[in-house]
């Protein structure tokens, strides 16, 4: 699969209606996309939208939190337009698991991250639209 520009898709997808609760996308790519565009968002409001209730995030630092501390800014801060490569998914009905390898860069505090690593992502639908449950950022600090 071509790499996706995840920012590219942020201006139409962050401030769309779709995103007032959860992502409204079947494509593993664009679920992942609105996912990582939303989060460079920085916007409280906007990433709690689509995490579902029992979200967990889980970074190479070794950090966690569950959906209440992330909102509380907890995002990395981005400043780079990503490409997400190498996908693959599984998953049967309500259940969606991606992995994917972004390359980014980012900072998350305070220290920058190694610029390519693999993530994971597991969405779950609720009602019609989709939701992210879990997320796991294997990406190290530098230095």
């Amino acid at each position: 699969m071509k790499p996706i520009r995840t920012l590219a898709l942020l201006a139409a997808l962050a401030t769309s209606p779709a995103l007032a609760d959860g992502i409204e996308a079947d494509d593993a790519a664009l679920m992942v996309g609105t996912w990582v565009g939303v989060v460079a968002s920085g916007n409280a409001d906007t990433v709690a939208s689509v995490l579902a209730p029992e979200f967990q995030i889980v970074r190479g630092s070794g950090t966690q939190h569950d959906a209440a501390s992330y909102v509380q800014n907890n995002f990395p801060k981005i400043t780079s337009i990503p490409d997400a490569t190498d996908f693959v998914v599984t998953g049967e009905g309500d259940i969606r698991v991606v992995s994917y390898v972004l390359q980014i860069t980012e900072t998350v505090d305070g220290k920058e991250l190694q610029h390519e690593a693999p993530r994971l992502t597991v969405f779950r639908r609720i009602g019609e639209t989709w939701f992210v449950s879990a997320h796991a950022n294997f990406a190290l600090p530098q230095g």
